[in-house]
């Protein structure tokens, strides 16, 4: 999360706003592709800086949680352990997305303001980059939003899913 931070730290001082780090003392280590994961938050980062009111705040927050394994709709009680998450959410206190607009910015290429007069630049890229990274490590990805007030965007990647490494170290499906 540092390096995230710092990626994104020469965008956020330009706009004077403070980026800060809270993790949970005790997180348990999770097995991930850290350049997938850091582009994952380095991208949400990169959108919290940009559309941040100036002179704003931005957290981004680590801890463990409990939730139904990605796909499910029930807790699974004959493996606990299935039910563990990391999760990580950036908060920004900027201009957020209009309600009718959620569903639409993990496509790519889509842009919430795509007139020729829009303010923030990019490709509409990030948000589908980072869905489809977080899916690739059985994870989901979901935003609230509220118009003037912000956006928090949260990840889920499970500590446990149905991918384990073989004796060679490539990934097999789990029986």
């Amino acid at each position: 999360l540092d390096l995230c931070v710092t990626d994104v730290m020469p965008q956020a001082k330009k706009r004077e706003l403070t980026v800060a780090v809270e993790t949970l003392p005790d997180l348990t280590p999770i097995a991930i592709d850290r350049d997938k994961i850091r582009r994952v938050v380095t991208n949400l980062l990169g959108n919290a800086v940009k559309f941040s009111k100036p002179m704003g705040r931005i957290e981004v927050i680590a801890d463990r949680v409990e939730a139904p394994p990605t796909g499910a709709t029930q807790f699974d009680r004959f493996e606990p352990e299935r039910n563990r998450y990391l999760r990580l959410r950036v908060v920004d206190h900027g201009i957020g997305i209009p309600a009718d607009k959620l569903s639409s910015i993990w496509e790519a290429f889509y842009q919430v303001d795509n007139s020729s007069t829009r303010e923030f630049g990019g490709t509409g890229l990030g948000l589908a980059i980072v869905r489809s990274f977080v899916e690739a490590h059985h994870g989901s990805v979901a935003v609230q939003s509220e118009m003037g007030k912000g956006s928090v965007f949260g990840v889920l990647l499970p500590y446990v899913t149905d991918e384990v490494k073989g004796e060679a170290g490539e990934l097999v499906r789990r029986a």
